[in-house]
């Protein structure tokens, strides 16, 4: 009797192509349908098939697999179905530099001090290039083979990368250097900030925790990094690890610097800086940096903001300073010495495409200059 085939699963190209070259290193013959010719990468509802003999050993492989989009470990809801939005994680986005470690490294000792879990987190990325169509039209088959064997390398790559970095948090842990926290991973394909907000969206983190440099060794100067681009598009908070910051930099916590320029949602993202550290006996300071002399508007905005906040929260010590700089970004870490800051948290938010295109945001400069953590809160 003739093995049928059935549909194991139905996926965008990039994720079918993934699936399917998955399923195949482990010699099972799998056919995919519905995939436009011309441009195979627009093509979604692509089937995924197999024979239908091939089903349990199908079902194996993506069980023990990075591929499988649900997390080890989720709370269920009512009916019983797995919610991740409201399980307390951290994600930690990794490119598997020492910047993704030391990422990582923080992100541990922060969840153990909020009672979360982790997810870490990769995204690859496999650009497609379509080739010209020849006389006989066989230039879409070959491109289309071409990005098969791209995204089964690049898989690949990811797969060795992140074993490799679990085995190297494994030992840190073995050693004491870690906390025996519980984490997960996901492996997706896309470009890296896209994903990662989207992953926001979906996990709803207490927070994304990366590294301010990556893989590509890229100038400080340049903004144009994965970090500076997820704090422009999350909608959640981004604490930024600096190179240098110690492993236990969030645990120790005692003096928070907490800049703005006054804008009305700056009390809406203090309220989140303190549901995040609730419990926790923190010295606050209200910062703003003048780069102009003008008269005393924004010494008396601060004396105001201030008083309101002690207000709101009499058992914190909350207190505000106003620095005069030419440089404030020159003269950062400066006031962070001098006053013994450990976390220097920030307000965002949305901005239309044209500031986005003519200026770099505040935070997204500050982050590349400070040696202290910077926490990222979208207001």
């Amino acid at each position: 009797m003739e093995d049928k085939l059935v549909t194991l699963a139905i996926h965008s190209y990039e994720k079918a192509i993934i699936l399917k070259s998955m399923l195949e290193s482990e010699g099972i013959t799998t056919y995919i349908q519905n995939v436009n010719v011309l441009i195979p990468q627009s093509s979604e509802g692509v089937r995924v098939r197999i024979k239908e003999s091939d089903l349990p050993n199908a079902l194996k492989v993506i069980e023990a697999s990075s591929f499988k989009t649900d997390i080890e470990g989720d709370s269920e809801n009512e009916d019983g179905k797995e919610d991740k939005k409201h399980k307390r994680t951290i994600l930690i986005p990794v490119d598997f530099s020492d910047y993704s470690l030391k990422a990582c490294k923080l992100g541990f000792s922060a969840a153990k001090s909020l009672n979360a879990k982790i997810i870490i987190a990769h995204v690859y990325y496999v650009p497609f290039i379509p080739m010209a169509l020849t006389i006989n039209d066989l230039a879409p088959v070959a491109a289309q083979e071409g990005l098969d064997i791209d995204l089964k390398e690049a898989l690949q790559r990811a797969d060795k990368g992140m074993k490799k970095l679990l085995a190297e948090i494994k030992s840190l842990q073995e050693s004491g250097v870690l906390p025996e926290i519980h984490h997960s991973t996901i492996i997706r394909e896309g470009i890296p900030e896209e994903v990662i907000v989207e992953l926001g969206e979906e996990l709803k983190p207490l927070m994304i925790v990366m590294g301010t440099r990556g893989a590509s060794k890229r100038e400080l100067e340049v903004l144009g990094s994965v970090t500076a681009e997820v704090i422009e598009q999350s909608k959640q908070k981004v604490l930024a690890v600096p190179e240098n910051a110690p492993s236990d930099a969030f645990t120790k916590i005692r003096h928070i610097a907490f800049a703005t320029n006054f804008d009305e949602r700056a009390i809406q993202a203090f309220d989140h800086l303190m549901e995040l550290l609730e419990g926790r006996s923190i010295n606050y300071t209200i910062v703003h940096f003048k780069e102009k002399r003008h008269d005393g508007e924004a010494e008396e905005h601060l004396e105001n903001m201030s008083t309101f906040l002690k207000k709101k929260y009499p058992n914190v010590s909350i207190q505000y300073k106003l620095i005069e700089t030419k440089d404030m970004f020159a003269n950062l870490n400066d006031f962070l010495n001098e006053n013994s800051v450990d976390l220097l948290a920030i307000t965002t938010h949305k901005r239309n495409p044209f500031s986005k295109l003519l200026y770099a945001s505040f935070a997204s400069k500050m982050l590349f200059y400070s040696k202290v953590p910077i926490l990222v809160l979208r207001a």
